[in-house]
C-alpha cells in the first residue's frame, strides 16, 4: 500500500527521499546561494539585495521576486516538541511569484535567471547544451519520437 494523507512520523521524515532535499536557493549579485534544511545555520540564513529567493526541493519550487532590487530573504527554522522542525522562507515585498515544477524550459521562459534553480552539477554548461540539443532533436521529429529509434 502507498502512503496515506497524514502527517508523517519523525522516523518517516528522516528516512524519506524528500527529507533534506528541501531548502532555500537565493540569487543575489549574480551568485547562487543554497542552504539545505539539514545544513541550516541561523547565522547564515539572512540574504540582502536578492534578485529572487526560492524554497525548493528536487522537483518543485516556490520562487519569489522582490518588486525592488533591494529585497531581502530570511530562511527560518522553528523547532517544536515531539514534531519535526518546520522551515520557512520569508521574502520582502514579492512582486512576482512562481509556484511549480523545476522544469528547465519553464524556468528559462519565466526569466530573471530562474533557470539557475536547476542543478546540472559541475559541468552544468555542457548539460544545458545537451538539454537543448535533445529538445531540438525531439521537436524536429514529425511524430515527436526520436529520429534514432526505429
Amino acid at each position: 500500500m502507498g502512503p496515506g494523507i497524514r502527517n508523517p512520523s519523525q522516523q518517516e521524515v528522516s528516512q524519506s527521499l524528500a527529507s533534506g532535499g528541501g531548502g532555500v536557493t537565493v540569487y543575489a549579485a549574480n551568485n547562487i546561494y543554497r542552504m539545505n534544511e539539514r545544513q541550516y545555520k541561523p547565522e547564515q540564513s539572512t540574504f540582502n539585495f536578492v534578485s529572487w529567493a526560492a524554497y525548493d526541493d528536487n522537483y518543485f519550487a516556490a520562487l519569489f521576486l522582490p518588486s525592488a532590487a533591494t529585497g531581502s530573504a530570511v530562511f527560518l527554522k522553528v523547532d517544536t516538541e515531539n514534531k519535526p522542525p518546520a522551515f520557512f522562507l520569508a521574502a520582502t515585498d514579492p512582486g512576482h511569484v512562481f509556484l511549480g515544477p523545476k522544469e528547465f524550459g519553464t524556468l528559462a521562459e519565466f526569466g530573471h535567471d530562474a533557470k539557475k534553480l536547476v542543478r546540472f552539477g559541475f559541468l552544468g554548461f555542457i548539460a544545458e547544451f545537451l538539454f537543448y540539443a535533445i529538445r531540438f532533436i525531439h521537436g524536429s521529429s514529425p511524430t515527436g519520437a526520436s529520429p534514432l529509434s526505429s
